[in-house]
């Protein structure tokens, strides 16, 4: 709410106080860097961000990484070869996946049969996926600290979200979820480019 108000002083200051409470918290302290993001702060947002990825894994590095991306983008800030490798081995487990990124639309879950989900882009393009063996779920824990918190079925339409997923070998080509990322609103929706598919994989 309050960087929609532009107050990001005070914006920063909240969220800089919810860092404090809970450091365990990664989002708290990607909060900080895309606060800073905005501000135009682009150098400190990218060390800021920096530091989440130093210490957490898949999403929230992911969240992280978006921010820092975005922040040298506007800043015109070339990556250091440090944190171009930080970020590339955090990002092992999305190579050979395809990414989208817009807003979850529906989700669709029937016993014994795979979950539908479709995202809308921001080009307002509806993309379908479906589950196949399984899927990993992700989530801003400025969204919910848990997974107990919520219902997978039931509280995502309306979310912001990067799909990772990979086409499937059937005859009739489907897009299979491999991981869903749920972002929380603040976070800019950069994906990093899918890495090089292997004949071997895919």
């Amino acid at each position: 709410m309050l960087v929609r108000q532009n107050q990001l002083q005070a914006a920063f200051n909240a969220a800089a106080k919810a860092w404090d409470l809970q450091p365990d918290r990664a989002g708290y302290l990607t909060h900080l860097a895309a606060i800073l993001d905005f501000a135009h702060n682009f150098q400190q947002a990218v060390q800021t961000a920096d530091a989440v990825v130093s210490r957490w894994s898949f999403t929230d590095g992911a969240e992280a990484i978006a921010v820092a991306d975005h922040a040298r983008k506007l800043g015109n800030i070339a990556e250091k070869p440090e944190e171009t490798a930080a970020e590339t081995e955090e990002l092992k487990y999305t190579a050979d996946l395809l990414s989208a990124q817009g807003m979850i639309t529906s989700v669709a879950c029937e016993t014994s049969k795979p979950v539908q989900l479709v995202l809308t882009t921001p080009s307002n393009e509806q993309l379908h996926f479906e589950t196949s063996g399984g899927f990993s779920l992700g989530f801003s824990d400025t969204l919910w600290y848990g997974e107990d918190h919520f219902t997978f079925c039931h509280h995502l339409e309306g979310m912001r979200a990067v799909v990772r997923y990979e086409k499937s070998k059937d005859p009739a080509p489907k897009n299979i979820l491999r991981w869903l990322e749920v972002r929380d609103e603040l976070i800019p929706m950069v994906v990093p480019p899918p890495q090089p598919q292997s004949a071997s994989t895919h």
